[in-house]
């Protein structure tokens, strides 16, 4: 079975949460109309509750499909002799990945209204190493040219990984610094009047910047999991009989 379909279903999966949650949030006046943070949909129930499921069901597709691209370039420096040192960044680039799958399953578990720390800790941890990740991704692209992927693919990775690094720059500054002047009651109903809200309002804006970054950064995986096929995998089991064999 090839793995070209993993990418496409992941990217279509999210957006299909996000279409359906921020609905619901809608619809209950649980956000209002001004740009949100993406988490301001998965606070109250019952948006809330698919939110957390998908979040942390996407969280686990997503650390599989870096663990694919891992196992991917691992063969492709075996196979062509590249130096070890791609590996070292293969291997830290995975690290930095799992870190961001562990923050986006934070963020599905700890909403902001009721453990705020706890939810931008995650938070900063899934859009800070999303960016990190695929920075270290798009230096492998180039090392392993020309015998994997191709120029014009990388220059794109390029321009959106400085994309995602830059927006989450954004992000988390201005976010904590509205933070510190929100005077209001309500974080997922900020007001002009609540204080920080120009702050805020550039905070979310380059959150959702940074979202759609990676996103689309991981759905390029699928010209790259085009040459992966994946096996049914082999079980041996072994139980409390033994056959002796008797010879004359």
């Amino acid at each position: 079975m090839s793995l070209k379909h993993l990418p496409i279903f992941l990217f279509l999966l999210i957006y299909l949460t996000l279409a359906v949650t921020f609905s619901i949030a809608l619809h209950f006046k649980h956000i209002t109309y001004i740009l949100p943070y993406i988490s301001d949909s998965g606070t109250y129930p019952p948006e809330s509750c698919i939110f957390g499921l998908m979040l942390n069901f996407m969280a686990a597709l997503i650390c599989i499909t870096m663990y694919v691209r891992y196992l991917q370039v691992r063969e492709i420096i075996k196979k062509h002799n590249f130096p070890h040192q791609i590996q070292k960044i293969n291997k830290i680039s995975l690290f930095i990945g799992i870190n961001a799958c562990v923050g986006c399953s934070i963020v599905a578990n700890f909403q902001e209204t009721t453990m705020l720390s706890v939810h931008w800790i995650g938070a900063i941890m899934l859009f800070v190493s999303g960016a990190i990740y695929q920075g270290f991704q798009t230096v492998i692209y180039f090392k392993i040219l020309p015998v994997f992927g191709n120029r014009r693919l990388n220059l794109i990775r390029t321009v959106i990984a400085c994309a995602s690094n830059a927006s989450v720059v954004v992000f988390v500054t201005s976010g904590l610094i509205a933070g510190g002047q929100f005077k209001g009651d309500d974080v997922t109903k900020w007001k002009k009047e609540d204080g920080g809200f120009e702050f805020h309002l550039v905070s979310t804006i380059s959150e959702w910047i940074c979202a759609n970054c990676t996103m689309i950064y991981l759905l390029l995986f699928v010209w790259d999991f085009k040459s992966i096929d994946l096996s049914e995998p082999e079980i041996s089991v072994q139980d409390n009989f033994a056959v002796i064999i008797k010879t004359s």
